[in-house]
């Protein structure tokens, strides 16, 4: 009989750490969960931001706003552009075409490459000049910044259209 009330207590007290911890660990569950969609949801709204700098730069490089493109440019070690926007007096762009880029594991730095097609007037050809640009993430700004410089259209090799 002693057994019996024994093998009942310790079944009532089994199932009530059972009830306890099955709660605690739907929580569990709940927490990690909502992390793993946090962050995946962090990661797919810095590649649609990625997607959107780049897009807005070409774009003013593409239009002549020059002074707006160069607010995205923050080179990670400080330094100033070195080529500056008076550089493209010559240079009329025609249009752009952003090429699928590569993103580090941790969505930190992108590298895309941008073919710009534009009209030398000095050669009075169309040509492309393939600009490869390494953009990265300022946490802190929740924004992304290219780590170089506007296009040099003049002084690179091109190729004629």
């Amino acid at each position: 009989m002693l057994i019996g009330n024994l093998r009942k207590l310790m079944t009532i007290m089994m199932q009530r750490l059972l009830k306890v911890y099955r709660f605690r660990f739907v929580w569990v569950l709940i927490i990690i969960a909502f992390s793993i969609s946090c962050s995946t949801f962090s990661e797919k709204d810095r590649y649609v931001k990625l997607r959107r700098s780049v897009e807005r730069y070409a774009s003013d490089i593409r239009w002549g706003r020059y002074d707006a493109a160069v607010s995205f440019i923050a080179k990670r070690e400080g330094q100033a552009s070195t080529v500056g926007a008076g550089r493209f007096e010559e240079i009329r762009v025609t249009g752009y075409e952003m090429a699928p880029g590569e993103l580090t594991r941790n969505n930190e730095k992108a590298s895309i490459t941008v073919t710009f097609a534009y009209y030398d007037t000095r050669s009075g050809r169309l040509q492309t000049l393939a600009d490869v640009q390494h953009w990265w993430y300022n946490e802190s700004l929740s924004r992304w910044f290219l780590d170089g410089d506007l296009p040099d259209f003049l002084n690179v090799g091109h190729s004629a259209r």
